[in-house]
């Protein structure tokens, strides 16, 4: 009977060690998983923010040309087409909204006739700011 009682508790032992070793286990997966949603989840974060730079780098591109096709074509046009072929072009860039209150900014500046140096200005201020 004591060897009974000896394998019994051997088993049971046994069983108890196999089972906090799959609990281990678990919980390692479980780790392993979180640090893997964790990691996609900055992976998408970055991208994200790579996506809004390559939008605003964007914007600027377009906001500084369509500024820079107004200014060449101020010199050519009379001063009563030169703010509208600005206003026409700036309109191209409103519907960027990374730089939306830039490009309100320029909009409204074209409305009234600017002359020569002062869109030069214009321009020299949005070339400066980020």
């Amino acid at each position: 009977m004591g060897q009974r009682e000896e394998r019994e508790i051997r088993r049971e032992r046994e069983r108890e060690r196999e089972e906090r070793e799959r609990e281990r286990e678990r919980e390692e997966r479980e780790r392993e998983g979180e640090r893997g949603e964790r990691e996609m989840e900055r992976e998408r974060e970055r991208e994200r923010r790579e996506r809004e730079r390559e939008r605003g780098e964007l914007a600027l591109s377009l906001l500084s040309l369509s500024l820079s096709l107004s200014f060449s074509s101020c010199s050519h046009l009379t001063s009563v087409l030169s703010p509208v072929s600005l206003l026409s072009l700036s309109i191209s860039s409103l519907s960027l909204s990374y730089l939306r209150s830039l490009s309100i900014l320029s909009l409204s500046l074209s409305l009234s006739p600017l002359s020569l140096s002062q869109m030069a200005k214009t321009v020299e201020f949005v070339k400066l700011t980020p």
